[in-house]
């Protein structure tokens, strides 16, 4: 099999590596220690699996942003692992540190490749990229912060939801370091919906 035919069939191999992470998680995973890492694992390739019809190799750039968002979601997925009951504070503390690396992975695209959209314009994009890596980092630290002080149902609950909410600004930061602010606008404004479905959830 030559590299080209390995190209041509990478989305079915992305996918097929996806739905053995989904069963596994499913068949019983979700309720051992490994669960977090496997749900991670189930995003990572997901996000993988949206890059791999670009039919080109994979590059490093791909490989960070897919990794940091899956280390982001194993940390959120181990944050709630106890939502029903008191958590346990140092749990939830080294949860909210393996959310913070994986906006880190993100956050280091660029010193890891100069293929990136906001590496080809003025200087001061750089400052905005820090920026708002900083105010994701900011965002969760804040909110995890008031759970870890009290660490009862209600309060881990809801720097969970926020957590997955702020999901959608950590891919829009990653779209905004790959193509601009253009895209990554139209990503970052699915926190609308996002929101009111929540609410209804929430109502219901």
């Amino acid at each position: 099999m030559n590299f080209g035919t390995v190209i041509a069939w990478l989305p079915a191999i992305v996918a097929a590596v996806l739905a053995v992470f989904i069963v596994f998680y499913n068949a019983g995973l979700k309720r051992t220690f490994l669960g977090p890492v496997a749900m991670g694992g189930c995003r990572m390739f997901n996000v993988l699996l949206g890059m791999s019809v670009l039919r080109e190799p994979l590059r490093i750039e791909h490989w960070a942003v897919a990794a940091g968002i899956g280390v982001y979601i194993a940390g959120v997925t181990w944050f709630a692992r106890n939502d029903a009951r008191r958590s346990d504070r140092w749990q939830l503390l080294t949860a909210t540190l393996v959310m913070l690396a994986g906006v880190g992975l993100v956050g280091s695209l660029p010193r890891l490749t100069d293929q990136l959209w906001m590496l080809h314009q003025p200087q001061t994009e750089l400052w905005r990229w820090h920026t708002i890596i900083a105010l994701l980092a900011g965002f969760v630290l804040v909110r995890c912060g008031s759970a870890i002080a009290q660490p009862s149902p209600g309060p881990v609950r809801a720097a969970v939801r926020r957590s997955i909410t702020a999901l959608i600004f950590l891919d829009a930061a990653a779209c905004y370091a790959g193509v601009g602010p253009f895209y990554a606008l139209f990503v970052a404004v699915l926190v609308i919906p996002t929101t009111i479905v929540g609410r209804w959830v929430d109502r219901g």
